[in-house]
C-alpha cells in the first residue's frame, strides 16, 4: 500500500506527499475557505478571488506570471465549493522546484490591483451567467440553497450577479489576509519527487505566521425543502436529495457503495427501473456529496414534461424499494466492484491523487489516500448496508428542485405517499 507522508510547519501548511512514480508531478493547495465562508452581502467574493489568484503576484506581472507558467510546462487550474478553496499545477517532476514556490506566491501574495480584480469580476459574472446553460449543476445548486436554509452551505459557490458587481478590490483583499492564512491550508504534492526537497521548498515559501483559527460552521441539518423555477424548456431538469453521510462519517463507504448501487452506471436501480424498464428518462445518476458536518444523496435526471410526476414517483418508489427490501449478495458484490474499478480508473494520474488526499486532509479524521480506499470499499458488508439503508424507510422526506415548463408543485405530487388499497 503506497504510504502518504505528512509533516505539518510551524505557523504553515500541513505538507502531505503521495507518491506515484512516473515523469510528472501535481501540486496543490486547499484552503478553508469557500462560499460557506463569505460576508453577507458579499457573496461572490471567494469566487472573484478564485478567478484573480493566477493573474498577478507581488512580483510578477500578468506577463511574467504567463511566461513563468508556460516556460516551466506548467497547467494551473482552480476550483471552489462551500468548504473550500483549491489551487492547482500539473507538470513534469524536473519542474517541482519552480512550480511549489511560484504557487505559493500566486496563492499568497495575488497582486489584486483595480484593474485585475475588474477583469475577475467580470470572468466571475460570465461564468455564473453560464452556470444557468449547465442544467445538471443549476438545478442542484437550487437543490443545495433551499436544503440548509438559512444554513451558510446554502450560500451559491458562485456567488449573485448584484453581490459580485458591488465587489471592489478592498473587499477581496480583506476577504483573502482573513482566510488565505498558512496555518489554514494543505499542500499536497503526488507523483515522483523527493521528500526532503518537497519539506525545504515548502518552508522556505511559507512563512510562518501566528495562528489563527477559523470559526467552525454551524453545524448543519439537511431539510427536504421543495423548489423550482418556470422555464420554457423541453425538457425538465430533476434533482432530489436523500439523506447522506458528512466526511468522517464512520459509514462513509457504506454509503458510497450504496450511492452506486442506486444510480453509479448501466447496472444501477435508477437506470434498470426509470430507464430500461419505465422509459421515463435517457438517464439518472446518483452521487454523494458531502460535507464536514451533513452530507446527501443526490439524483438527477431529466424527462419530458409529461412525465415529471412520473419520473419523480419511480425514483421514490426504487428509493423506497432498496430501503425495505435490501441488497442481495451479489449486487453488492457488483456495486463494490464496480465503485472500486471506478475509483482505480480516476486515480491513475497524479492529479486525481493529489486532489483525493488535499479533500480528505482538509474534511477527513484520516487522510485516505486511493488505496485506503479501496481497502475500506472491499471491506463494506451486509451488516454495514442494512445499517445505512434504514435512513432510506418508507416515510423518509425527499428534498426536490426542478427547472422546466412544469411547476415544482406539480411534481412534486410524485413524492406522495401511494394510496392504501381499500
Amino acid at each position: 500500500m503506497t504510504a502518504i507522508i505528512q509533516h505539518r510547519l510551524p505557523g504553515g501548511p500541513l505538507v502531505v506527499g503521495y507518491h506515484l512514480p512516473g515523469q510528472t508531478a501535481s501540486i496543490g493547495l486547499i484552503i478553508d475557505a469557500g462560499s460557506a465562508r463569505e460576508p453577507a452581502g458579499q457573496r461572490g467574493v471567494g469566487h472573484v478571488l478564485n478567478q484573480a489568484v493566477f493573474r498577478r503576484t507581488a512580483t510578477c506581472d500578468p506577463t511574467a506570471l504567463r511566461l513563468a507558467l508556460e516556460d516551466g510546462g506548467l497547467r494551473k487550474d482552480s476550483a471552489l465549493n462551500p468548504e473550500w478553496a483549491r489551487y492547482w499545477l500539473v507538470g513534469l517532476a524536473e519542474d517541482l522546484p519552480a512550480a511549489l514556490p511560484l504557487l505559493a506566491e500566486c496563492v499568497l501574495a495575488p497582486g489584486l490591483d483595480d484593474a485585475d480584480v475588474a477583469a475577475a469580476r467580470a470572468q466571475a459574472l460570465g461564468r455564473l451567467r453560464k452556470r444557468r446553460e449547465q442544467r445538471e449543476l443549476y438545478v442542484t445548486d437550487l437543490l443545495r440553497a433551499s436544503g440548509f436554509p438559512g444554513h451558510p452551505l446554502s450560500n451559491p459557490t458562485l456567488g449573485t450577479a448584484d453581490e459580485i458587481a458591488n465587489l471592489r478590490t478592498g473587499h477581496l483583499r480583506r476577504y483573502h489576509a482573513a482566510h488565505y492564512r498558512p496555518d489554514r491550508m494543505v499542500l499536497a504534492v503526488a507523483g515522483e519527487f523527493d521528500w526532503a526537497q518537497v519539506l525545504d521548498l515548502a518552508a522556505s515559501s511559507f512563512r510562518p505566521a501566528p495562528p489563527w483559527p477559523a470559526e467552525p460552521l454551524p453545524p448543519a441539518v439537511p431539510a427536504a425543502a421543495h423548489v423550482g423555477e418556470v422555464w420554457p424548456l423541453r425538457q425538465q431538469q430533476i434533482a432530489l436529495a436523500l439523506p447522506g453521510p458528512r466526511y468522517g462519517d464512520p459509514d462513509f463507504y457504506a454509503w458510497a457503495v450504496v450511492t452506486q448501487l442506486l444510480g453509479g452506471g448501466f447496472t444501477s436501480r435508477l437506470f434498470l427501473a426509470v430507464r430500461d424498464r419505465l422509459g421515463l428518462t435517457y438517464g439518472a445518476s446518483a452521487r454523494l456529496v458531502a460535507h464536514s458536518s451533513a452530507g446527501q444523496v443526490l439524483v438527477y435526471g431529466t424527462t419530458v414534461p409529461r412525465q415529471a410526476v412520473a419520473f419523480v414517483a419511480a425514483v421514490a418508489e426504487t428509493v423506497r424499494m432498496l430501503g425495505q427490501a435490501g441488497v442481495a449478495a451479489a449486487e453488492l458484490a457488483t456495486a463494490k466492484a464496480q465503485l472500486a474499478s471506478e475509483l482505480v480508473m480516476r486515480g491513475e494520474s497524479t492529479a486525481a491523487r493529489m486532489h483525493t488526499v488535499l479533500t480528505s486532509a482538509l474534511l477527513e479524521p484520516e487522510i485516505r489516500g486511493i488505496e485506503q480506499t479501496e481497502v475500506a470499499i472491499a471491506g463494506v458488508g451486509p451488516d454495514d448496508m442494512a445499517r445505512v439503508l434504514a435512513h432510506w424507510h418508507p416515510g423518509v422526506p425527499i428534498g426536490l428542485a426542478t427547472v422546466g415548463p412544469v411547476r415544482v408543485e406539480e411534481v412534486s405530487r410524485g413524492l406522495e405517499p401511494a394510496p392504501v388499497p381499500a
